[in-house]
């Protein structure tokens, strides 16, 4: 079985500061959330597998900058985030990439070629802007635009996070596609 060896950088100074490895993802942002509460950064972050577990550590410290941490995702979601960490005032201060274990095909699969998703359906009591049943009688020639999960800025397109994630699991009595 191979080991893993670690390797540091010291410098001086008397701020708090943490080292958390050797742990999995759910251990990990636990304790990123637990320390940024305690004004401890993250500074330096990695990735690695030991045996078939993909493991996490992390150096902390003191701080009380706006900070955040975005990881396990694709590259378009990951742009996006960055996009959007950035209109906050959020630099990027270090960057991990690791192999994923899904494939090709079921990544970067949102931002599609411009125009190929948005469409017009003719509208029904369970196709309309609001809630299903919600929005009266349609007219015979009205239509409702189902759009793409995108955000565009110039001539660059981010996925609208908010679009794929869910505070709470969508459940079919309240799950709805937004269209405008």
């Amino acid at each position: 079985m191979v080991s893993e060896l670690y390797a540091g950088v010291f410098r001086s100074g008397s701020d708090g500061h943490a080292l958390w490895a050797g742990v999995d993802w759910e251990n990990f942002k636990s304790k990123w959330e637990e320390l940024s509460k305690q004004n401890l950064r993250l500074i330096d972050f990695e990735t690695y597998t030991e045996g078939n577990k993909r493991l996490y550590a992390g150096v902390f410290r003191s701080g009380s900058d706006g900070h955040a941490l975005w990881a396990g995702v694709d590259w378009e979601n990951f742009k996006s985030k960055w996009h959007e960490l950035s209109g906050q005032n959020l630099r990027l201060t270090k960057l991990e990439v690791y192999p994923s274990s899904c494939s090709s095909e079921c990544l970067n699969q949102v931002v599609m070629p411009t125009s190929s998703y948005n469409y017009g359906i003719t509208r029904t009591a369970m196709h309309c802007p609001g809630l299903p049943n919600t929005c009266g009688n349609p007219g015979p020639t009205e239509v409702v635009y189902y759009r793409w999960p995108v955000i565009l800025d110039g001539q660059e397109r981010y996925v609208r996070l908010s679009a794929l994630y869910f505070k709470e699991a969508p459940s079919p009595c309240h799950f709805q596609i937004r269209m405008s």
